[in-house]
């Protein structure tokens, strides 16, 4: 028999429909060879942060490279009762026209007493290396390849080199930093946070800088720190007389994450030394715990959130009070839905998630992109098998029409206003008999 249902009813369906299909991509293999959409899903999960340093002399720069690879891309296998996974690193520097200025090959070996350390996406595996530079344009090139698997990862950063003059006071880039050790004798130990991106499962983290004084003999330097949200840096975080005993000097400054909100910030650091001064700033993000990466604000996930909650689901998170109320609120719907509530990632989150960071991408028009009819049916069902593009027909608007081959599903999409705002003209569920 014929298969239909009401307005309420496929509202109810669509959302049951999406938590299958984002179940099924979760777990299902991908068959198809068919024409995508787009490339396979997700971006290299190795990550570079590249730092600055100024040392004694003016015709070189110290530039720090770390890497730093999720610990569940590595192929661990048993040993002595532990889990060990080895990897080599080659990491070349290159100047505008490609000229390499420096090479840097060697091993890396990651031992974990617990399985379940080995499959966490959320601890990594850091390594360090440095080189010194002249002033110019360069670019970083990572290649990582696990030994037991093969598998290679990629990862590539641009950056300038410009020399710090001997008159003036020199501030280093700042690296935000998890753990330091600074050892008599030995380079500072430091762990950073990649990509600027603080989570808030830490009490606090460290700001690290290196400072270059023109004057000799020793001095007191003021040293002035503010986080402020966005592009407001009034709000004083740190303030300190430090004592140069060197013209070159390391620090740390403490920061308490405590009264931080998921949100971006301007972190600004100024230096005075007697009448000379230098300042660097850096944007960082603060991350919530049990979230995608992908999630900067908990209000705009919520409603992000409606084609797979319900509409009681909806208001009820909307109106669960303050900030934290909230995100407790989502944390709590989508633990409800996790595939594997038995581990720290939540697979079906940072799958809807990635699907609608793509659609704003892709599909954004007179609204976000998520919100269009293209970016609805790639948020609940994924990227086609198949794409078939009709711009330029004589007797039609241009359309395309998505396959889901595996699904038995078909969408038809018309761009109706010629604005390339693409309109979906077929059900958005599929007629089934029994």
């Amino acid at each position: 028999m014929e298969w239909y249902v009401s307005i309420g009813g496929f509202i109810l369906i669509r959302r049951v429909l999406t938590i299958f299909f984002l179940i099924g991509v979760l777990f299902a293999p991908d068959r198809s060879n068919a024409q995508r959409l787009r490339p396979e899903r997700g971006e290299s999960p190795l990550e570079l942060a590249v730092g600055r340093f100024p040392t004694s002399g003016t015709d070189s720069i110290q530039v720090n490279v770390f890497t730093m690879i999720p610990l569940d891309k590595l192929v661990f296998l048993a040993h002595n009762g532990e889990f060990k996974s080895t990897y080599e690193l080659s990491i070349f520097v290159v100047d505008k026209d490609e000229t390499a200025y420096g090479t840097r090959i060697w091993q890396e070996e990651v031992v974990k007493s617990q399985f379940k350390e080995t499959q966490s996406e959320d601890l990594y595996h850091i390594a360090h290396t440095s080189f010194m530079l002249s002033s110019g344009e360069y670019r970083i090139v990572a290649n990582l390849m696990d030994l037991d698997s093969r598998q290679i990862y990629k990862a590539n950063k641009k950056f300038d080199v410009t020399g710090y003059p001997l008159d003036q006071l020199a501030l280093s880039d700042i690296l935000l930093v998890l753990k330091a050790e600074d050892l008599p004798g030995e380079p500072d130990r430091i762990i950073p946070f990649i990509g600027n991106k603080v989570s808030d499962k830490v009490d606090s983290f460290f700001v690290y800088l290196a400072i270059r004084s023109p004057i000799k003999e020793p001095r007191m330097a003021s040293l002035h720190c503010t986080l402020g949200e966005k592009d407001d840096t009034s709000a004083v975080l740190y303030n300190k007389t430090l004592a140069l005993g060197s013209p070159l000097s390391t620090h740390f400054i403490p920061v308490a994450t405590s009264d931080l909100k998921d949100q971006k910030y301007i972190l600004t650091v100024k230096v005075q030394v007697d009448s000379l001064e230098a300042e660097q700033s850096l944007p960082i993000q603060v991350t919530l715990t049990g979230f995608s990466h992908l999630i900067e604000d908990v209000d705009q996930a919520i409603e992000q959130a409606r084609y797979v909650a319900t509409n009681a689901k909806l208001r009820e998170m909307r109106n669960a009070g303050g900030e934290e109320a909230r995100r407790e609120a989502f944390l709590a719907f989508w633990r409800a839905l996790d595939p594997t509530p038995e581990t720290p990632r939540n697979e079906l989150l940072n799958e809807y998630y990635s699907r609608v960071a793509y659609a704003n991408i892709h599909f954004r028009s007179l609204q976000p992109g998520w919100e269009t009819d293209m970016g609805m049916v790639y948020v609940i069902y994924g990227q086609p098998d198949e794409v078939e593009r009709h711009p330029f027909d004589i007797d039609s608007k241009p359309y395309q029409i998505w396959f889901y081959y595996s699904r038995g599903l078909r969408f038809v999409f018309v761009d109706v206003n010629m604005l390339g705002d693409y309109r979906l003209i077929t059900p958005l569920y599929p007629t089934r008999s029994f």
